[in-house]
């Protein structure tokens, strides 16, 4: 083989190397950037879940606080 050959095989095995380290460095970039979206979507929608579940007990606590006054003017009369 002549010198010319082997650099020329030399520079083909590079690109192709070079070829796969890009390809693996964009799937692990498309990786990344799909795990932090599934992951902030689920922690927004534990949040969302968990303010529901506030605002319930709220609500609750205001109907329980109307009816135990209501209750205590009617036995006071």
């Amino acid at each position: 083989m002549s010198a010319e050959t082997e650099v020329s095989e030399a520079r083909k095995t590079s690109k192709v190397k070079y070829l796969w380290k890009r390809i693996w460095r964009k799937i692990g970039e498309v990786l990344v950037v799909t795990a932090t979206l599934v992951l902030t979507y689920y922690l927004l929608a534990v949040w969302g879940v968990i303010v529901l579940i506030m605002a319930g007990f709220a609500k609750a606590g205001l109907i329980l606080k109307r009816e135990a006054t209501k209750r205590a003017l009617r036995d006071r009369s």
